[in-house]
């Protein structure tokens, strides 16, 4: 596909929820777009995760400008789109909605769609990321806080090594 553009199947019930996206049987639907409908303009790229009833579908684009605005740095970010408004934001950005300065990857969303765990090496994500490594992170897509989840018990800061793998984020957001 042009520019490596990803359709993403919206094969979903989403029951008749107002204003959601209906997708038609055995029809693609492009999902990984902007609020407006524009079209990443650099692709989709790496793991898409998609809540247990579908209505919230998570996904990376590697420096598209053309998802939110303000856009962000020209790097790999998150995004989550929620089917049924068809709104698209930004995962990867700190509680005040900065975009993250650095790349931030193998996301994955809750069942219920309310948490997002992702991996990142921005440094502006939250105020206790003091190091310049990987680190993962909890962003609560209803309050729109983030938390730095790669401390040890006593909440001190790891540091920074690679991710093995996508984290993975219990419902109520409390287990990554």
């Amino acid at each position: 596909m042009a520019c490596g553009v990803v359709a993403v199947a919206a094969l979903i019930g989403l029951g008749s929820v107002a204003g959601a996206i209906e997708p038609t049987p055995g029809a693609l639907t492009l999902l990984s777009t902007s609020t407006s409908g524009t079209k990443a303009n650099l692709g989709v790229n790496g793991i898409l995760s998609v809540s247990s009833d579908g209505s919230v579908l998570v996904f990376e684009s590697q420096n598209s400008t053309t998802l939110t605005s303000p856009a962000p740095a020209t790097l790999s970010q998150v995004y989550v789109k929620d089917v049924a408004t068809g709104v698209t934001s930004i995962v990867s950005a700190a509680a005040d909605g900065t975009p993250g300065n650095g790349l931030s990857w193998q996301a994955r969303v809750s069942a219920n769609g309310r948490y997002v765990a992702f991996v990142s090496r921005a440094t502006n994500l939250h105020p206790d990321d003091t190091n310049s490594g990987e680190d993962v992170y909890v962003k609560d897509l209803a309050t729109g806080a983030i938390a730095l989840a790669s401390t040890d018990s006593a909440g001190v800061v790891g540091t920074g090594g690679f991710a093995t793998g996508p984290p993975r984020v219990s419902d109520d957001g409390n287990v990554v």
